[in-house]
């Protein structure tokens, strides 16, 4: 049956918009998966001892984005267990921060034997991301710092040795202890050649380097560290001397100058001289044409 013109453009019509929402339908359910399909994190896991024996578990946790860069997320809920506990091995629970880092402190009665403790931090049923672990297997152990000085040098020794589930301890040889030093930003190392190995009795040795700064009485605080060790973690121990050189504090240190915000007193004075006097001419030209103008209507 041959089609009018007016059924012809009718059909035509139903053609394009079943056609638009064929395409539309499509783009909207590939989008849609996308939206739906959660994203892959990576954890990673390390564990925190300082120099008051706190002990942290610390997870970190990225992804990459759609540029392949790596980045860190935010806002992600990480549970943290232990093969410690007996009939419970759930420590707690905390969100990644900004910077992808989410941390518990790990309990003080749990005690470690000569196995070591395995923790695990999981990302469990999340929204957004895939789930994920990482799990890591340490091993308790201590630093204790001393100072002493033989002639010219001064010398800073460090003990590393592992605390047993009885208590006991007994020295780490052929560990590797990082000496630095404490500033206001984080700790800075010492020297190129601060990694020391401890030798078979646990002990590591390091000359402290002259002309180091300290305070203004010459305290610095010097810092042993374990740092990312497969077995232990990372440990922590610190200790203040008066080895540094004393911090000179300058009594005015911005001076006023040209190029300062605060100019010299001389040149503040000239510039109030000069442009007051250009003011009081101002003035002075004003007052003499009032007075003329006054003289001329009288």
């Amino acid at each position: 049956m041959k089609l009018t013109l007016k059924n012809q453009i009718v059909f035509k019509s139903a053609t394009f918009i079943l056609a638009a929402v064929l395409i539309w339908n499509t783009s909207y359910t590939r989008d849609q998966q996308q939206l739906d399909k959660k994203k892959t994190a990576t954890v990673e896991l390390s564990f925190y001892k300082n120099a008051d024996g706190d002990r942290t578990i610390v997870a970190n946790v990225s992804t990459k984005n759609d540029s392949g860069k790596l980045v860190f997320v935010r806002g992600v809920k990480i549970n943290f267990y232990t093969s410690a506990l007996a009939g419970k091995s759930f420590l707690g629970e905390a969100l990644t921060s900004e910077g992808g880092k989410a941390s518990i402190n790990f309990p003080k009665e749990i005690s470690t034997d000569t196995s070591g403790v395995t923790i695990i931090a999981r990302i469990e049923n999340d929204k957004g991301y895939e789930d994920a672990e990482a799990q890591a297997s340490v091993k308790d152990a201590r630093l204790v710092l001393s100072l002493s000085e033989e002639d010219s040098s001064k010398l800073i020794s460090v003990l590393a040795t592992e605390i047993l589930a009885n208590g006991k301890e007994k020295p780490i040889p052929n560990v590797e202890v990082n000496f630095g030093i404490q500033r206001l930003f984080g700790i800075m190392p010492l020297s190129d050649e601060a990694n020391v190995t401890t030798d078979d009795r646990g002990m590591a040795t390091f000359n402290f380097p002259k002309e180091i700064k300290g305070d203004e009485k010459g305290n610095v605080v010097l810092v042993a560290r374990i740092i990312d060790n497969e077995v232990y973690g990372n440990v922590e121990a610190t200790s203040i001397s008066k080895w540094g050189e004393p911090l000179v504090v300058e009594k005015n240190p911005f001076p006023r100058a040209l190029w300062e915000p605060r100019a010299p007193i001389i040149l503040i004075i000239s510039f109030s001289i000069i442009f007051g006097g250009i003011w009081f001419t101002y003035g002075f030209v004003i007052y003499q044409i009032t007075k003329i103008e006054k003289k001329a209507s009288a």
